[in-house]
């Protein structure tokens, strides 16, 4: 059993053949004789490993680095259900948060320089609301990594407040 022949899709390729060659005329040889290689890469593009590799150049110059380790399977249990959590995320963007996010609790904070007034007296509230304070807390032991994981679910969830 032979295959459909598709004559509007072949038709309209290579109306955008001629278009290419028309713009790109030191692709072409010769008056509109196509190179096979040059052909083979409009078609097709870069191959899977290629574009792997351009794309980790691209990682590296931004700094990144690739980083394996073993994950228990109670680390992998936290892994999956923080992915289902934020699931526009990556795999190793979730990881990278959590290490910054531990990172962060684990540090004592940084001294405060002291607010300076720069305006009348009369212009400035004398006391500042608190924001926070109808955000859930659920874990007593350490409530600060509470707060910043329930921050940060409804700021990727995109609620205001």
């Amino acid at each position: 059993m032979s295959a459909v022949i598709d004559l509007p899709r072949i038709r309209r390729a290579l109306s955008e053949l001629d278009r290419i060659a028309a713009e790109h005329p030191e692709i072409c040889q010769g008056l509109g004789q196509w190179d096979e290689k040059a052909v083979a890469g409009i078609v097709t593009g870069k191959t899977g490993s290629e574009r792997q590799a351009d794309y980790r150049r691209k990682l590296a110059a931004q700094g990144v680095k690739r980083e394996v380790f073993f994950a228990t399977p109670e680390a992998q249990t936290a892994l999956a259900e923080l992915r289902a959590l934020h699931p526009d995320k990556t795999r190793d963007n979730i990881l990278c948060d959590a290490l910054l996010m531990m990172l962060s609790a684990a540090l004592p904070p940084a001294p405060q320089a002291p607010a300076t007034n720069t305006s009348g007296p009369d212009a400035l509230p004398l006391f500042e609301p608190d924001s926070t304070s109808s955000l859930p807390v659920e874990s007593a032991a350490d409530p600060h990594a509470a707060l910043m994981l329930e921050i940060d679910r409804r700021v990727n969830a995109g609620e205001k407040w």
